[in-house]
């Protein structure tokens, strides 16, 4: 294996970690958002907290997933669709906010 073909796996394999903890992370979030909705009014600051650790995750990732792409090429980067968990996530915050 080539040195750069070392980089690359090394690259893949820390933003592959990244993804893997901002995934937990969201589930986290899932599970709050599902005590919140059974009623449990200790939830809403708990929230708050995990809403800006993934907030910070989200932003790592895209820098590394950005990076990673610029060194690689789009084509080699197998990434999650960070889009689209962000949206869904931004969907349940609003339906929070309504009830609050």
């Amino acid at each position: 294996m080539t040195q750069a073909e070392d980089h690359r796996t090394a690259d893949k394999r820390r933003l592959d970690e990244m993804i893997e903890i901002y995934e937990c992370a969201v589930q986290s979030v899932r599970q709050l958002i599902a005590r919140i909705d059974a009623g449990d009014e200790e939830v809403p600051k708990k929230l708050g907290a995990q809403i800006s650790t993934l907030f910070d995750l989200y932003v790592r990732i895209r820098k590394g997933q950005d990076d990673f792409n610029e060194k690689f090429g789009k084509a080699d980067a197998d990434i999650t669709d960070i889009a689209r968990i962000r949206d869904e996530i931004g969907r349940k915050l609003d339906r929070i906010r309504e009830r609050s």
